[in-house]
């Protein structure tokens, strides 16, 4: 005998399968399916070498630098630890996953920070190289004049704390790592 609520609810219940079944149809990657190409931005602290295909042994086309802009074309186009990308100037290119993100980084602020870097540590080699001139001329005089030496241990000790403070300190880690990651610097 037929049974409208039975028959309603069973309807109901392949109407819903049906949706689903034809939601996750949707969902699944199709190569043929040519949807827009994502952006996706270069990371790292140096320039990343493009391949012919995806692997070490295959041609290197050129070198992207941080902070460039590339594409990811539909389907994604991943192949193990590579990914396909377009550039301005190459319609089909691989890169190791890794040097890509989805976030833009803030090139200038990188760029700024590693100048800053630069900067301090080569005051810091230039104090110690004026330190260890004046430590040997100062412990040669001294050992002429009899005097004690170590004053000189001490300018050279200082030295040493501050390169090893600045080259340990939180700041500089989180910097090296934010310069590495190719996130926004953090002031």
């Amino acid at each position: 005998m037929l049974n409208p609520k039975r028959d309603s609810r069973r309807r109901n219940e392949m109407l819903a399968l049906a949706a689903s079944v034809i939601l996750l149809v949707g969902l699944l990657p199709n190569e043929g399916n040519a949807g827009p190409s994502e952006q996706r931005w270069v990371k790292g602290s140096g320039k990343v070498e493009m391949k012919m295909g995806p692997a070490p042994s295959e041609k290197t086309l050129g070198y992207i630098m941080p902070g460039e802009e590339v594409r990811v074309p539909p389907g994604g186009g991943a192949s193990g630890v590579w990914q396909k990308i377009q550039t301005a100037k190459y319609a089909e290119a691989y890169v190791l996953k890794f040097y890509l993100s989805e976030l833009k980084p803030q090139v200038a602020a990188v760029q700024t920070a590693q100048r800053v870097e630069s900067d301090q540590m080569k005051a810091i080699r230039s104090r110690r190289s004026g330190a260890v001139t004046m430590g040997v001329r100062g412990l040669q005089a001294r050992k002429e004049s009899g005097e004690l030496e170590s004053q000189d241990f001490k300018a050279l000790e200082a030295v040493e704390q501050q390169t090893k403070a600045y080259c340990s300190s939180e700041k500089n880690r989180q910097l090296r790592a934010e310069i590495e990651l190719g996130l926004p610097i953090s002031h």
